[in-house]
């Protein structure tokens, strides 16, 4: 594309153009290519590292039940996203690890099963365990790659979206003659650069306002407790992107001053919370999501 094109504001309506519009995101998602979730499991499977990580879950999963059953029957090379799900599915005192066997059986048969209807085992718990399995790999984990995920990590802030843009491509330029792509930036490398923004941006937070240093301190100690969440097991609640204040009498007026700062700085946004479980104890009928950089973050630095 040539930048005269760009410039000129006659051409305006062709930008606007359906076809035109395609052939843009087609060519930044080359650039930018990223790995399903289903493509990270397999990948899981065919690291060895990463494999004996999953190998140990599963292990101190079926020990904990006191079962005798190997862990080679919920490791199914053809099923990766079961398998990876079953490390997580093990730990739950309510799930017989007889039956996880069964619903793997009966998922390589191309029969109904839980993993990918009903309870969706699956959809409900994939991301978590990749997560957990990633978690003391040396290698970032490549969920944080491709442009669709720089999308999502930004939340519509365009400085977040082009510094992961900008930290990707630095690297491309970086990589010695004949190693990379010229129009193609690695999963790995666009990877490592969500790690470095991500840990850049945890940082910023000290100078936001008047309260930066309390707010960072503040969003540190979140930190900790969704890092205490997250490393549950049996990730029976893995999506803790999110908190609302379920118990309690009104909040002090220093946590709202410090909840109101996060909001307006974007650390966290506000949302009406839509599955209140108490609406008799519960204080406030909103919750609050972490903007999704400061997740990934939170997730890298502990």
């Amino acid at each position: 594309m040539q930048p005269e094109f760009l410039r000129d504001p006659t051409k305006t309506q062709d930008r606007k153009n359906p076809s035109y519009q395609k052939k843009i995101l087609d060519y930044v998602r080359a650039l930018f290519p990223g790995l399903s979730h289903s493509e990270v499991a397999a990948q899981i499977l065919k690291v060895p590292a990463l494999r004996r990580k999953l190998e140990t879950l599963l292990k101190r999963g079926l020990v904990a039940r006191g079962s005798t059953i190997s862990v080679e029957k919920f490791i199914r090379d053809g099923q990766p996203e079961a398998s990876v799900v079953a490390s997580a599915l093990v730990h739950r005192p309510r799930l017989k690890p007889e039956v996880i066997v069964q619903e793997l059986d009966k998922l390589e048969e191309d029969k109904p099963n839980k993993f990918l209807s009903g309870t969706d085992w699956i959809h409900n718990n994939l991301v978590g365990c990749i997560l957990a399995i990633y978690e003391s790999y040396s290698d970032p984990c490549p969920i944080y790659a491709g442009f669709d995920t720089f999308c999502s990590l930004s939340k519509g802030n365009l400085r977040h979206f082009l510094e992961l843009c900008h930290r990707s491509v630095v690297r491309l330029v970086d990589s010695p003659l004949g190693e990379a792509d010229a129009f193609s930036v690695s999963v790995t490398d666009q990877a490592n650069a969500s790690r470095e923004a991500a840990v850049s941006f945890l940082g910023e937070i000290r100078s936001f306002g008047m309260l930066g240093p309390k707010l960072h301190s503040f969003v540190l100690a979140l930190g900790s407790l969704l890092a205490i969440s997250q490393r549950r097991p049996a990730q029976s609640e893995p999506e803790r992107g999110h908190f609302a204040v379920t118990r309690g009498g009104a909040l002090p007026d220093k946590l709202i001053e410090m909840i109101r700062e996060a909001v307006k700085w974007s650390v966290l946004f506000e949302e009406e919370e839509t599955k209140i479980k108490d609406p008799c104890e519960q204080p406030s009928n909103f919750e609050f999501h972490y903007q999704p950089l400061v997740l990934s973050s939170l997730a890298i630095c502990r």
